[in-house]
């Protein structure tokens, strides 16, 4: 059995090999898996992706991208054992792989600083979920959904450059194939992401 421990801006849980789901292309109901067939990590009735994860073709799925990374045992009885008892967990990030769970503060030493920065955090990872959750556009007389996780975002830069030169320029929108939008749908995907 392998461990993994979720990521985002901050440390989310810890899972082991079962938790990890795919998707019935059928009818959309998530199926036991392991990690190389996996499409997406169950955790607290919640799903969640990291891109190295299985395609998601058509997915009705919601899920959060996260970076999920494997870890040892040991660590994760650690982790599990901190989260069981309510402890605070941060992440040492001079070193990725290890994590420690976090001093108590009392309340005393809870500064201006030390609150404005958290807040900080939370609004902008808040932030960037939203952004990368994406929007759904009418294109063609029919609802899409386009992502707009950081790769989403490059690749709509350049076809925003595209659009002002091509007419038929290819793209897809989430879980769709590729087709070819013409320069004015092309402009509307970046005008709604924008």
């Amino acid at each position: 059995m392998k461990y993994y421990k979720l990521l985002d801006d901050e440390f989310i849980g810890v899972v082991s090999s079962n938790n990890f789901v795919r998707e019935n292309p059928n009818n959309g109901w998530l199926l036991t898996s392991n990690e190389s067939l996996g499409q997406f990590v169950s955790f607290e009735n919640k799903l969640y992706r990291d891109f190295w994860m299985q395609p998601i073709p058509n997915s009705v799925q919601t899920y959060m991208r996260v970076e999920i990374k494997e870890i040892t045992k040991e660590e994760y009885d650690v982790l599990k054992a901190a989260i069981d008892n309510n402890d605070p967990i941060i992440i040492d990030d001079d070193d990725d792989d290890e994590y420690i769970p976090e001093p108590v503060i009392e309340e005393p030493d809870i500064t201006i600083e030390f609150a404005r920065e958290s807040k900080i955090k939370e609004m902008s990872a808040a932030c960037r979920r939203v952004i990368e959750q994406g929007f759904n556009l009418e294109l063609r007389g029919t609802i899409h959904h386009f992502s707009l996780d950081t790769q989403d975002q490059l690749n709509l830069i350049t076809l925003s450059g595209m659009a002002q030169t091509q007419d038929n320029i290819p793209y897809h929108a989430d879980g769709e194939s590729c087709i070819f939008y013409t320069a004015a749908e092309i402009n509307a995907i970046v005008a709604a992401a924008t």
